[in-house]
């Protein structure tokens, strides 16, 4: 500790400025050139030879995130998992994949657990599914810490979590 491995605040900043250059450019009449899509690496560079392969028939195999409609076997339904998918013009089609060693899809369970805990305590304002989703994250090792941390974060975020705070917390 004590050691500023990066700035926080400049990488802030720099991602400001490539959002500020992303909605100058969505809203202007110019088209976009073909290279405004390759110019920076990532993920998001296959946006193009995945639009290609759906509409040139290609059967290309790239990774994507779906739905689990049983791809994985041994995860839940309806979770979200990253796969590999083949893709035509039909649209991503999920590759069937062996079961997960039982404590990968174990640890994967308990995390997806923790999302859909985490999601439902924001969506409902729930004190009591917060306090459940900071014990399935592992990092808090008790009832009583997870109360306590949960009042504490909710107090000092209270201005960006008001659908806690119309609630009467128990």
């Amino acid at each position: 500790m004590g050691v500023e491995a990066y700035s926080f605040e400049n990488t802030i900043a720099r991602g400001d400025q490539i959002f500020d250059q992303m909605r100058q450019d969505a809203l202007s009449e110019k088209p976009l050139e073909d290279e405004y899509f390759k110019a920076v690496g990532g993920e998001h560079e296959q946006v193009m030879e995945i639009i290609e392969s759906i509409r040139q028939d290609k059967n290309r195999i790239f990774s994507a995130n779906l739905p689990n409609h049983g791809q994985i076997p041994n995860l839940p339904i309806d979770s979200i998992v990253e796969c590999p998918v083949v893709v035509n013009s039909s649209g991503l089609h999920a590759i069937m994949q062996k079961p997960l060693p039982v404590a990968a899809a174990g640890v994967l369970a308990t995390r997806l657990m923790w999302v859909e805990t985490v999601v439902e305590a924001a969506l409902e304002g729930s004190r009591d599914k917060f306090v459940q989703a900071l014990l399935l994250d592992g990092a808090v090792t008790s009832f009583e810490m997870a109360e306590k941390l949960a009042d504490e974060l909710l107090e000092v975020q209270s201005a960006y979590l008001p659908q806690f705070s119309k609630k009467e917390q128990s």
